[in-house]
């Protein structure tokens, strides 16, 4: 296994992110612009088959055009800079049942898959659904060390709250498991320094409300910690 890059920060890679940083605070999301309404109770199914994806040519096939937009419609960024220093620069996706049925089919596009792994894929998003609320964070910051959501070592404290004040606490971290290549069709802005994260709530807040419902009007992510704090939202249509 190769060694790791040194954990002291890069010049040409703190710049290239430095840059990157103010162009989405000058432009974009961060800069106030308006972001796409959803739809917390959309449930369409996991496994569903698309016949127009088998007979698609290489050049914009339907799985990967409709991958985009449900995407798109459910990534928020966010960003905090320390001291020129890019503390984190993340693009979050909640993992919702839309989200996770366009998953699945463009895994199984880009894959080939057959029908009998395609709902393999599907029970096991089903499974994952099931057992609690998601989020999906690529991740870039200018230091190693920052860039860790799963190890005892982390800097980042990950709450979801509601409109109503409720509020509850990552439960699980891991790594999500993706080659490179995959990863750089199924995010937005990921480069070689990019690690991509599964973030792990209850479905449920402490007194039983479900995380995820009808009539919840707003829910927030929120990432803070010694380096700084910053949230995103996602609000219902």
């Amino acid at each position: 296994m190769s060694p790791l890059p040194s954990k002291r920060p890069l010049v040409g890679r703190r710049a290239a992110l430095v840059v990157a940083a103010l162009t989405a605070l000058s432009s974009g999301p961060l800069a106030g612009c308006a972001t796409a309404r959803v739809d917390f109770t959309a449930s369409p199914p996991l496994g569903a088959a698309h016949p127009e994806d088998a007979r698609a040519g290489r050049f914009r096939p339907p799985y990967a055009t409709a991958y985009r937009e449900v995407r798109e419609r459910w990534t928020r960024r966010a960003m905090i800079i320390r001291d020129w220093d890019t503390a984190l620069d993340a693009r979050i996706t909640l993992a919702s049942r839309e989200m996770r049925a366009a998953y699945v089919r463009m895994l199984a596009g880009m894959r080939k898959l057959p029908d009998t792994t395609r709902a393999e894929l599907a029970a096991r998003q089903e499974a994952d659904a099931s057992a609690g609320v998601e989020l999906w964070v690529p991740m870039e910051t200018s230091r190693w060390e920052w860039n860790d959501l799963a190890s005892s070592r982390t800097v980042w404290t990950i709450t979801l709250g509601d409109d109503e004040g409720r509020e509850v606490e990552s439960t699980a971290r891991a790594q999500l498991e993706a080659k490179a290549p995959e990863l750089d069709q199924l995010f937005s802005g990921v480069g070689p320094f990019t690690l991509a994260w599964k973030v792990r709530f209850p479905d449920k807040f402490a007194d039983g409300t479900p995380v995820l419902r009808p009539g919840l009007r707003r829910l927030t992510a929120r990432f803070s910690g010694p380096l700084g704090q910053t949230m995103v939202t996602w609000e219902s249509q």
